[in-house]
């Protein structure tokens, strides 16, 4: 699920987007590449560092410290979302919804392997990639959200249309637009726990609260993708019963069988290594 909200103009998203698939081209004076490291560098580079994910699916920050996690002037335990209550990528206003997608006609083995091959194709890990993709969507098991979003990486209407997108419910088109957006986020963010919050939420409120945002949707999101990442068990939730622990098992495994040869990911000190 997602929040509305983007930094970025529909137009400008779409042609980062779109810049992953062609060669950089000559900038002005100050380029977007040296605008995008200042916004960074002092804003996310000291901040962003500072928020690990502990092997219990908490966010809590890198001295290992444990409660709250100050985001700008709120924190997240106890916040409430904005009350915007829409998906993330762009505002919805001028939007039609997207008729909903049928049954996805791929088994979550061939989705997980579609994800890997985008996310090669785009170099972006696939761990992450098919971590969000599980995350979004069970590896499109779950393919149509109340809010409107689509597809194996729950792309929102508009957010498929700048990316080129023609058919939403088309699995393959749905996760190259998807991880093509992971590639642009990462070519800002650099930061996989920031990357994940700006998927979920925003980049809109990834910026207002300098970091992960407080939402409780956001916080879990981000976490679920991390732990998914690094290959940690995931926290079960006191009502979930055999259903999910079997759906649970079900996506571990198709996403295990895609991801045989990836890299380990450790812990060092408490810190995330990648």
């Amino acid at each position: 699920m997602h929040s509305a909200g983007s930094a970025l103009s529909a137009e400008q998203r779409h042609e980062t987007a779109q810049s992953t698939v062609r060669s950089t081209q000559t900038a002005g004076p100050e380029t977007d590449s040296e605008a995008v490291d200042s916004v960074f560098r002092n804003r996310w580079l000291d901040g962003a560092r500072q928020y690990v994910v502990s092997a219990d699916g908490k966010l809590q920050t890198a001295d290992g410290s444990l409660g709250d996690v100050e985001v700008g002037n709120a924190t997240i335990a106890g916040t409430a979302n904005d009350g915007s209550g829409q998906q993330s990528q762009f505002d919805l206003s001028t939007i039609k919804p997207a008729l909903p997608c049928g049954p996805s006609p791929l088994t979550a083995a061939e989705i997980a392997r579609l994800v890997v091959e985008a996310a090669q194709k785009y170099r972006v890990d696939p761990a992450f990639a098919l971590a969000v993709s599980t995350a979004e969507s069970r590896l499109d098991r779950d393919r149509n959200s109340p809010k409107g979003a689509r597809g194996p990486m729950q792309l929102m209407p508009p957010t498929a249309d700048f990316l080129g997108v023609t058919d939403i419910c088309d699995p393959a088109e749905n996760i190259d637009g998807g991880v093509r957006l992971l590639k642009s986020l990462f070519e800002t963010y650099r930061n996989p726990l920031i990357v994940a919050a700006a998927y979920n939420a925003g980049e809109t409120n990834v910026q207002k609260y300098g970091g992960v945002p407080p939402f409780p949707e956001t916080v879990r999101f981000v976490a679920e993708v991390i732990n998914r990442q690094i290959g940690l068990p995931l926290p079960r939730a006191k009502d979930q019963g055999t259903k999910g622990t079997l759906t649970q098992r079900i996506d571990d495994d198709a996403a295990a069988g895609v991801l045989a040869n990836a890299t380990p990911r450790q812990w060092v000190g408490g810190v995330m290594q990648f």
